[in-house]
């Protein structure tokens, strides 16, 4: 009697990972052969996702998408053994038309849609090399497939959403700004509102009374459905991408604060003119007026003023960070004194340039419960370089300090200086001596945090006189941050926060009690009679 031959499926699950982990098996075939059953669909898409660098999928995934669809995003949609997913970051793929992209976004929200939940979600849209041609209807698209792919994340559960990257439909929009002419207006159709109960109400489409569309271009807006609303439980939304705030995107970025309860909002990378800013910014406080944290970071043509207009109608502040922020060389004065000052009462921790700090508080009572407050040197200060930079930072310092004893205010009071922003090496500090007028305001920072690129830090001890020089400016601190960025060669500087560097720092200055090198942070938690051992530090990598 004659044996039948032995298939795939009657191999022992041992064997079949051997052979499906063979470097021979063409990529796309385990995508394929998992549609077969049930039980190939565990083992070949397990080996799939683990090649794509997925070791735990329902924890975290990082997942980017391919023309040719054979990638992570797909191997997610079979995959049966995947009901949810805590963390997405997804990056959507170079695409040369925008029906091609469309079909990506599709793909996306399949998945999504598929789950039973994802919690935080984080999107990397691709903005094209060339400018794309496009007619009328691909505004009109691109608000269907982008806003139900939101809607989608929404539905499911998210509580962080980030999009980054991406600027699409800039050009295709004439700015409206906002007006004094147009308060009157609104406060009668206010009124007529509250006479007329049964009138209509205005759909959320009034923000087209801001934005013009050429011509060619319809009047297409994405908004938050009337299912996400009620399911919506976002509460981060980190706004990386001018798409975000331009339309047709912007109606959903204004329903989705308008109605979900979102208590940390953060704008990053992103750059618009300034009548952009001037009228995306009172629309965005309209909508979330009893925000919580807000971070404004590496933003450019937005002015001062726009920005304390905004801080000024969010008054139940309680974090606020504005860093790296570019204004428009022409203004002399950043925070102009024709600004209105924001008041604050709610505010405890503060993060930003010291023209903006001393701003808020020419008023004692802007900052009644003001706790942390770091300070940045103004962006253009930071430009010069010369000794002037140093004398700048030390005259900013004393101003601020003694506008706080004046407000009585005692906040933690910690100095960023970014020198990976502006020309003065780093190594200038160790030729400028501090005079007996500057000494005071240092001593009051507990907290110090650096950054620089490999040039700033080289792989030698001459960093560490350096950062002698600046902490021993600080006899009060307690905590140190130094980070050191890569330069173009992606080069790993992970070797460079060593044990070793961190104990010869916190030996020089018994008051530093912990120590954070590029990300790692480094507990003193021991005594002299333990320095001996092998790991004297209690290390925390995040």
């Amino acid at each position: 009697m004659e044996s039948s031959p032995t298939k795939l499926l009657d191999l022992p699950n041992e064997l079949l990972l051997l052979i499906f982990r063979h470097p021979d098996i063409p990529f796309g075939t385990l995508l394929f052969l998992s549609m077969l059953c049930r039980r190939l669909n565990y083992l070949a898409l397990s080996i799939f996702l683990e090649t794509c660098g997925m070791q735990e999928p329902t924890q975290k995934v990082n997942a980017t998408m391919f023309w040719n669809r054979i990638d992570g995003v797909s191997a997610l949609r079979l995959a049966l053994f995947i009901p949810s997913i805590d963390t997405l970051s997804c990056s959507l793929p170079s695409c040369e038309t925008f029906d091609c992209l469309f079909l990506h976004i599709r793909r996306l929200r399949l998945l999504i849609e598929r789950l039973d939940f994802v919690r935080t979600v984080t999107l990397d849209l691709k903005t094209p090399d060339v400018l794309w041609d496009f007619d009328e209807t691909v505004p009109r698209s691109w608000a269907l497939e982008f806003g139900d792919l939101l809607n989608t994340i929404v539905k499911r559960g998210c509580t962080s959403l980030t999009i980054r990257h991406g600027n699409f439909f800039h050009e295709l929009y004439q700015l409206r700004p906002i007006s004094f002419v147009s308060r009157p207006v609104n406060a009668l159709r206010n009124a007529v509102r509250h006479i007329l109960p049964k009138v209509v109400p205005t759909p959320s489409s009034d923000i087209w009374q801001f934005w013009q569309p050429f011509a060619h271009i319809g009047k297409d807006l994405m908004e938050l459905d009337l299912e996400g609303r009620s399911m919506s439980r976002l509460a981060h939304l980190r706004i990386g991408s001018a798409t975000l705030l331009i339309p047709p995107s912007l109606g959903w970025t204004l329903s989705a604060l308008r109605h979900s309860p979102i208590t940390a909002f953060e704008i990053c990378g992103v750059t618009l003119i300034h009548e952009d800013w001037a009228t995306v910014l009172p629309l965005i406080a309209a909508a979330i007026p009893n925000l919580t944290s807000l971070t404004l970071s590496n933003l450019c043509g937005v002015s001062g003023a726009d920005i304390l207009l905004f801080l000024a109608k969010l008054q139940h502040l309680k974090i606020c960070t504005v860093r790296h922020t570019e204004y428009n060389s022409l203004v002399q004065s950043a925070y102009p004194d024709s600004a209105p000052t924001a008041t604050l009462p709610d505010l405890i921790r503060l993060h930003a340039p010291s023209t903006l700090i001393l701003h808020l508080l020419r008023k004692k009572a802007s900052l009644p419960n003001l706790t942390h407050l770091c300070m940045t040197p103004h962006r253009l200060i930071m430009t010069r370089s010369d000794l002037s930079t140093m004398r700048h930072i030390g005259h900013s310092l004393s101003q601020v300090v003694a506008r706080l004893e004046k407000c009585k205010l005692s906040p933690e009071l910690s100095l960023e200086v970014d020198f990976g922003r502006q020309e003065m090496p780093m190594g200038v500090a160790q030729t400028y001596p501090l005079g007996q007028e500057m000494i005071k305001p240092f001593r009051a920072i507990t907290r110090l945090i650096i950054s620089g690129n490999r040039a700033d830090f080289p792989d030698s001890g001459a960093e560490l006189e350096v950062l002698e020089r600046w902490i021993a400016w600080c006899p009060a601190l307690v905590h140190v941050s130094i980070s050191r960025v890569s330069d173009a060669i992606q080069t790993d500087d992970n070797d460079w926060a060593t044990l070793e560097r961190a104990r010869t720092i916190t030996e020089r200055h018994p008051t530093v009690q912990t120590l954070e090198l590029n990300g790692k942070f480094f507990g003193k938690d021991y005594v002299h009679t333990r320095r001996k051992r092998e790991s004297p530090f209690h290390i925390n990598v995040p």
